[in-house]
């Protein structure tokens, strides 16, 4: 996979954060041959193109969910994943909720629907996470921990993971890209 853009929208508030949550998917992208462009989502999303990747950010960092009007311009485009504080965006901003729990570590992911971007069965993610979706409007669970949503989608071309594939998933990235080749 090589050419076009991919568009990384950073959620961390910390420049330390920045080197632990966004840097090893400009990495990522870069090793595919693709361009990143990486933006704060505090600098304004109104020109930004897909296929988008939402980051995720710190444990205790919330300030994108009182910035969510920041994010507006993101809500009729695809092709877009979410990653951890990003799919939280996503899912309000297609209609699901979020609520107090916490996942931190490495557990069992089931995939109970079947979909392009994980394939079935199970497998190992790492979460670090305090806020979990409930799945509402648009937002339709793909995959579980337990009875917790692990992942889901709210659209043709929207997914939100509640764990890091950066970390041990690199492969739901590439096929997030690779679905999105037609926007590349």
């Amino acid at each position: 996979m090589t050419g076009g853009h991919v568009t990384i929208i950073a959620m961390p508030v910390q420049r330390l954060h920045m080197d632990e949550f966004v840097r090893p998917l400009v990495d990522i992208v870069a090793r595919l041959g693709l361009a990143p462009r990486v933006i704060h989502y505090a600098e304004g999303l109104r020109d930004v193109e897909p296929p988008i990747v939402l980051s995720g950010t710190g444990i205790m960092d919330y300030a994108y969910l009182e910035r969510l009007e920041a994010f507006e311009p993101l809500r009729d485009l695809e092709p877009i994943l979410g990653i951890c504080a990003g799919a939280q965006v996503l899912a309000l901003l297609r209609g699901g909720a979020l609520t107090d729990g916490e996942l931190i570590g490495t557990f069992d992911v089931e995939v109970r629907r079947t979909n392009p971007l994980l394939p079935g069965g199970r497998a190992r993610a790492y979460f670090l996470v305090t806020k979990l979706v409930v799945p509402r409007g648009d937002v339709e669970p793909l995959a579980y921990v337990g009875e917790n949503v692990a992942a889901f989608m709210a659209g043709d071309g929207t997914y939100g993971v509640m764990f890091h594939p950066e970390v041990y998933n690199e492969d739901i990235i590439v096929r997030f890209l690779d679905l999105s080749k037609g926007r590349l």
